[in-house]
C-alpha cells in the first residue's frame, strides 16, 4: 500500500508542476505564486517533515552518515533522503524563473 500511495504522491506533484509549468514559461506570475505555494505549503511538509522534525542542527557528519546509510541500506532513511532530494529539485525548479519573471521591463 505504501508503494501506491507514493506513486500516486509523486504523480500528483509531476502533473501539478507540469502543467503550472507551462503557464510559467509564457510568463505567468500567477502561476508561479501557485507552484511556489505547491512547493511551500504542500511539498515542504510533507516531503521534509521526516527529517526537520529533530529540531537539531545537523553537523556535515552527521549529515554525510545518514546519507551513506540511506544510499547503502534499503530502510526509511532512504525514503527520506530521496523525498528531500525531490524537494530541493522541486526549489531549484521554482527559484530558477525568477529573474525573467520578475525582471522590469524598460519603457521604449
Amino acid at each position: 500500500m505504501t508503494r501506491i500511495d507514493g506513486l500516486a504522491f509523486l504523480t500528483i506533484i509531476i502533473v501539478a508542476l507540469t502543467v503550472i509549468w507551462t503557464g510559467v514559461t509564457v510568463g505567468s506570475r500567477v502561476a508561479w505564486v501557485i507552484m511556489t505555494v505547491i512547493v511551500w505549503v504542500w511539498a515542504l511538509p510533507a516531503m521534509t517533515w521526516p527529517v526537520l522534525r529533530h529540531g537539531r542542527r545537523w553537523t556535515l557528519s552527521e549529515l554525510r552518515e545518514w546519507v551513506v546509510i540511506a544510499w547503502r541500506e534499503d530502510t526509511f532513511a532512504r525514503t527520506e533522503l530521496i523525498a528531500t532530494a525531490m524537494f530541493l529539485l522541486m526549489l531549484v525548479g521554482l527559484l530558477l524563473p525568477v529573474r525573467a519573471l520578475f525582471r522590469t521591463r524598460k519603457p521604449a
